[in-house]
């Protein structure tokens, strides 16, 4: 069972990462897969979706939909210059 706790830092990972690579529009599958399981943060999709909706709640990312119709995530604008959680 997950816990708050554990859902935010799984948030701040996702964050971080997001800042770190500005240009980057990942799916959910692209986190859940491709960079979480490459640092080890071997979660299920489900948390990693709950992670992403508190991040867009707290507007720390931005959704839209690809071409492909699939959301695709990225910072939100105002995070590129905002130094947060992580980021030192």
């Amino acid at each position: 069972m997950k816990t708050q706790r554990s859902l935010s830092r799984l948030a701040q990972e996702i964050s971080a990462y997001l800042r770190q690579h500005r240009m980057a529009r990942k799916t959910l599958e692209e986190i859940s897969e491709w960079w979480l399981l490459g640092r080890r943060l071997d979660r299920p999709t489900s948390e990693v979706k709950d992670a992403l909706a508190e991040l867009k709640h707290r507007g720390l990312v931005v959704v839209s939909k690809g071409q492909d119709g699939r959301l695709r995530y990225r910072i939100a604008p105002r995070q590129i210059e905002i130094k947060g959680e992580g980021s030192k």
